[in-house]
């Protein structure tokens, strides 16, 4: 993408100033729940948008943003949460499959408690203190990848894959104590490879009953 390409000013960039930022929603359509629920969905794809053209920032944060402004008493309001908290997680991915663990964790961190609830997001945090873990392990600092399990097992009470992960450290720590304790040195230690993300496909494309008028269907965006 070329520089003059990267923000090209649009219908899009028009649009969403007074359209979708959250605290204009929440002031001027606050007492019209229907409505609110509509500019929410538009705001689906407003949000979509920029990630494909290269503005994965932009797309993060107005996900982040609207996700404060999902009332619960919608219809439609799990959809929505989890359409919006998808565009959060791949922000967090992205940073995973660059070894960004901190930028990665701190993407999500505002997050946590719905991500633990959502099968998908907390595998996927899962993966990222894996990850983590085994980036330490691979430099040689047990200590430290010991610690991202534990932060892992903190985070994700109950989680299976952290606490088997956890689990097998320790055991791998206390053979290789063992076996220097017998003489038998250190040797070579084996690469551990990286953990595949679990993939996600956003869940909810469109709206799924618009309303007259049209206000919410991808034609019309």
């Amino acid at each position: 993408m070329t520089p003059e390409m990267e923000h090209r000013e649009g219908p899009l960039d028009s649009a969403l100033p007074t359209v979708l930022r959250g605290r204009e929603l929440a002031t001027r359509w606050a007492k019209s729940p229907k409505v609110m629920e509509d500019v929410a969905w538009l705001g689906l794809y407003f949000v979509h948008a920029p990630g494909i053209v290269g503005r994965a920032d932009e797309a993060f944060a107005l996900a982040d943003d609207m996700l404060d402004h999902i009332d619960p008493a919608w219809k439609t309001a799990n959809d929505l949460r989890d359409s919006y908290l998808s565009e959060v997680e791949d922000r967090m991915a992205a940073h995973v499959r660059k070894s960004e663990f901190a930028a990665a964790r701190a993407a999500i961190d505002k997050r946590l408690d719905v991500c633990r609830t959502d099968k998908v997001c907390a595998s996927n945090i899962a993966v990222l203190y894996g990850n983590w873990s085994i980036a330490y392990q691979n430099q040689g600092d047990w200590q430290a990848a010991r610690q991202k399990l534990q932060d892992c097992v903190a985070t994700l009470p109950g989680n299976a894959a952290c606490g088997d992960a956890l689990k097998n450290l320790e055991s791998r720590q206390r053979r290789c104590a063992a076996g220097r304790g017998r003489g038998r040195g250190r040797g070579r230690a084996r690469r551990v490879p990286l953990i595949s993300l679990d993939a996600r496909v956003l869940r909810v494309a469109r709206h799924p009953s618009p309303r007259a008028g049209g206000a919410t269907s991808p034609s019309s965006v």
